[in-house]
């Protein structure tokens, strides 16, 4: 206690120390709220009427005078308490002297208690976490079904969304913070450009979702100029049409030839004839 009232406001601990020793005697020396639940330093303030900082100082001395112990449920025991209660055997020295005695002196059904929630909070926290991760992997999986989905109906192709490179890529963005709509955009605009091109080839996953992706998203909507490929009948049937039109074209210039000339022989014949 001398040491302690020579420091730097020793006596504010002093009188910290005695009103713990007083709130641990009902448990013999182990400081609980209701037998469950370890005080901690803002309620050890509320109960000795000092502030919070002062307390975890005067938790610290006291622990380093070897005055408490920090137990693992987090109770704080008082060491000397058996000075107070007029209960100091040898047997119970011995147990003040090390761990095990300390942790006995706590009674049991708060250890047993604390322990007991402590494990089924870690394994609620483990559940949720678990839980969540599923929901997470649902929503990803959902996302690269519609994406991909898309893709395919728009270009008319058939992309896997069970790919690990697709669905890498596709997570990569999802994590930068872009949403499936912001892939149908891009789908949608590249389609519209690429589309009858020889870009046509690049409409997919690795090129569309790369690192490009937010370009594509932002650049301005591009019309594709180019015509289309035709079909090998369609373009026979435009051959034909365009044999007959120049049959015709030759059909209509010989006619045309054929009355120039009758019309200069018969001139020719009336001059002559004058």
């Amino acid at each position: 206690m001398k040491i302690m009232e020579s420091m730097k406001d020793g006596y504010l601990y002093g009188n910290i120390l005695l009103k713990l020793y007083l709130r641990s005697l009902k448990n013999d020396g182990c400081l609980m709220l209701n037998e469950r639940i370890p005080y901690n330093a803002e309620m050890l303030a509320t109960i000795t009427g000092h502030q919070v900082g002062t307390v975890k100082q005067a938790l610290t001395v006291f622990k380093d005078l070897g005055l408490i112990e920090v137990l693992d449920n987090g109770a704080i025991y008082m060491l000397d308490i058996q000075n107070f209660i007029g209960n100091g055997s040898s047997d119970g020295d011995s147990k003040r002297a090390n761990r095990r005695g300390i942790t006995d002196k706590c009674p049991t059904n708060v250890r047993q208690m604390s322990t007991r929630d402590r494990d089924i909070d870690r394994v609620r926290e483990r559940d949720i976490d678990k839980d969540r991760n599923k929901d997470r992997d649902k929503d990803r999986d959902r996302d690269t079904e519609n994406i991909i989905s898309f893709l395919n109906s728009t270009t008319g192709s058939k992309y896997k969304a069970s790919t690990d490179k697709t669905r890498r890529l596709i997570a990569a963005r999802i994590a930068e913070g872009f949403t499936v709509d912001d892939f149908q955009t891009v789908i949608t605009k590249k389609a519209k450009e690429w589309q009858g091109t020889d870009m046509a080839q690049y409409l997919r996953p690795e090129t569309l979702f790369g690192t490009k992706f937010e370009g594509y998203l932002n650049q301005p909507e591009v019309k594709n100029n180019r015509r289309s490929p035709v079909s090998r009948a369609e373009q026979e049937r435009q051959e034909g049409i365009e044999a007959v039109n120049r049959l015709i074209a030759e059909y209509e210039e010989e006619e045309r030839q054929n009355e120039q000339i009758g019309h200069n022989e018969s001139h020719s014949t009336f001059t002559a004839g004058i």
